[in-house]
């Protein structure tokens, strides 16, 4: 079933799933889409996040909360957080649009392999309850429930958080609301709530700390004087109340310098009411005047950057809903290729492949330079598979790298690295773009893996015309195109800048390698971290 609001795409995904030899269906609508689905029960859930109405995250939450429906989010939304929002709320795979054909179809039954065999599941709220055996599941315990129980968790979970009344109860349990004794239930659903309270797994872990005390010392100091000692004991105890007092006034001193030093220090960070005042208590008057003075610069700085930060998350709110609203044709653009190569001319398709090429390439591109200057980054760091990586990048550029006769080259065994996946396929897809730009007779790209000591390396390169020497300090500034003939007017100069920005981000090191007329190497130099908990 596939719940997409834009029609043409909903279309396209219907005809690409039938060519599949699925039978693909769309809702009638967006009224009662929760019913809707409910009712058709699909084996899988193609879901959009933004539709009209209800928000394609409260539908996820909603299908996972009733049904075990497998639910696929296929959306132009590429922000991390929207990912993990959607596997919190139980989304079983997240796919970003545009993307190929074979990745779309592929996500698809991986999704159904995974829930073969599972169609007897019901999942609730931090529930699994299997209806053949009444195996009932909850925070990874399990237990099997007497038939009786089974038919009444069964029902209640099936009920969609409504009211279920006793005679539906009865129903389920015995086939009958009548002549059946409101004990006999009552007392199956008592054995049930014990069954349940039985399999919590959330561990009170309750830590008791005693604590200590320490017995206070006593120094008694008994002083005696002795007659003709008594002058001499006198004068060495007003010395040592000499030095006592010069240190408590040493003391109080330091402790109303540091307090305002710790003012001052809060004064510039926050310059408000509250804080001048503060300072201007511990303050002569003297420095009131400068207090003053600061207060008014730090109060126009303040409005100044905070004017200068919603300029900028204007911007970058701009260009995220822009960028989204463009993935849509572009997607689109992308699955009619796809799905038609054979009905239209074989030129005709590459020359649309480079188009919807290019127009991703630039989406993406706007959308980095956008996110770089966040000041929040939407990263995930974890352990990736190079060659799985690698792979992906290369699907998605598969049909131009054909067109152009490019041959892929990979030698990838055993490479894994720590890093952002979605930042890394940026990378690696900037670096292929660049490659294609500048090819020469029989072109090649090249990948290669390997370690040297404590670092991991992995080397993209081609054959292709390179850069001249002259050029080479300058390639990873922003607007540099270099002096590359023909080429130069096809490029934009933000490739290996963004590429150079990001690894930054990623805490990888770029360094890259050329002769002009003889190809162009960039090696990633991946720190060796250790990820063991």
């Amino acid at each position: 079933m596939v719940v997409e609001d834009d029609v043409l795409m909903c279309d396209e995904l219907l005809d690409m799933l039938t060519k599949a030899g699925y039978r693909a269906v769309k809702p009638d609508g967006f009224d009662n889409i929760i019913e809707q689905i409910l009712d058709m029960a699909p084996d899988i859930l193609l879901l959009d996040i933004n539709l009209p109405g209800r928000s394609g995250f409260d539908i996820c939450r909603e299908i996972k909360r009733r049904s075990s429906v497998p639910v696929l989010v296929l959306t132009s939304r590429d922000q991390l957080k929207d990912e993990l929002h959607a596997l919190e709320l139980g989304a079983d795979e997240f796919l970003t649009k545009p993307c190929r054909r074979e990745r779309l179809l592929a996500r698809v039954a991986n999704v159904l392999k995974r829930y073969e065999g599972r169609q007897n599941l019901i999942e609730g709220e931090g529930f699994l309850l299997d209806t053949q055996t009444y195996t009932l599941y909850i925070d990874g315990r399990s237990a099997v429930l007497p038939q009786n129980q089974g038919r009444i968790f069964e029902t209640l979970m099936t009920s969609g958080g409504d009211v279920v009344s006793k005679e539906k109860l009865c129903e389920a349990v015995w086939g009958t609301s009548e002549y059946i004794d409101e004990n006999a239930l009552q007392v199956n659903l008592t054995r049930l709530k014990k069954k349940m309270a039985g399999l919590d797994m959330k561990a009170k872990i309750i830590v008791w700390l005693g604590l200590l005390l320490l017995m206070d010392v006593a120094f008694c100091f008994f002083m005696w004087l002795v007659a003709p000692e008594a002058f001499v004991r006198i004068r060495v105890l007003v010395g040592m109340f000499t030095v006592i007092l010069f240190a408590a006034v040493c003391s109080v001193l330091c402790i109303k310098d540091r307090k305002k030093i710790e003012a001052f220090r809060r004064f510039v960070t926050a310059p408000d009411e509250q804080s001048e005042i503060e300072m201007r208590s511990l303050c002569g008057a003297s420095e009131q005047e400068y207090v003053s003075v600061l207060s008014e610069e730090l109060h126009d700085l303040r409005d100044s950057v905070m004017q200068s930060g919603r300029q900028l998350r204007d911007y970058q709110e701009y260009v995220e809903n822009w960028a989204h609203e463009i993935k849509t044709p572009i997607s689109l653009l992308t699955f009619v290729v796809d799905n038609r190569r054979d009905e239209l001319p074989h030129n005709v398709v590459m020359k649309m492949d480079n188009v919807t090429s290019q127009m991703q390439n630039y989406v993406d591109q706007m959308l980095y330079y956008a996110r770089l200057k966040s000041d929040s980054k939407d990263y995930l760091m974890e352990s990736i598979d190079v060659e799985e990586c690698v792979d992906e990048v290369i699907a998605d550029y598969r049909s131009l790298l054909e067109e152009k006769g490019i041959r892929v080259r990979k030698c990838l065994e055993n490479g894994e690295v720590y890093s952002d996946r979605r930042g890394l396929q940026f990378i690696l897809g900037q670096l292929v773009s660049n490659s294609m730009k500048y090819t020469n007779e029989q072109p090649e790209i090249s990948f290669d893996f390997w370690t040297a000591g404590d670092k991991k390396l992995l080397s993209v390169s081609d054959n292709g015309i390179g850069v001249k020497s002259c050029d080479m300090p300058y390639i990873f500034e922003k607007g540099v195109t270099g002096d590359s003939g023909e080429n130069r007017k096809h490029a934009t100069g933000m490739g290996l800048y963004l590429v150079s920005e990001m690894a930054h981000d990623l805490g990888i090191t770029v360094t890259a390698n050329s002769k002009w007329q003889n190809g162009f190497e960039i090696v990633l130099e991946f720190p060796d971290v250790e990820t063991k908990i």
